[in-house]
């Protein structure tokens, strides 16, 4: 029964990447992907391949989610850990820009009152 898993959950996997990657068809890769993790949830590949998904979607938390996973199933992976790392540089751009709009406008309120 494992190897029949393990063979049904590789292959959804395969199918979500060529889906993806080859048919841009995020839908259905997503589903196959989805599939994938309720046959095994624990597999690293796998939960990578849908943060990225995520990310490019920009679903960011629930990409973090997928890479955190990834982290907890293995610690050392590279892959989980260059995922998380784009996700954290792409998260720091944003909030380095909307901090920046957010002082921008405290300043122009700031300098509205003494006014």
């Amino acid at each position: 029964m494992l190897a029949v898993e393990s063979l049904d959950r590789d292959a959804l996997h395969l199918l979500g990447n060529l889906l993806y990657h080859h048919t841009e068809n995020a839908g259905e890769a997503e589903k196959m992907l989805k599939k994938a993790l309720f046959v095994n949830n624990s597999h690293v590949e796998c939960l990578c391949d849908y943060g990225t998904l995520l990310q490019n979607a920009g679903r960011n938390l629930e990409a973090e989610d997928q890479f955190l996973r990834a982290l907890q199933v293995d610690k050392n992976s590279d892959i989980a850990m260059r995922s998380y790392a784009f996700l954290l540089h792409d998260h720091l751009q944003e909030y380095v820009l909307i901090l920046h709009f957010e002082r921008f406008d405290t300043c122009i309120i700031e300098y509205a009152c003494i006014k």
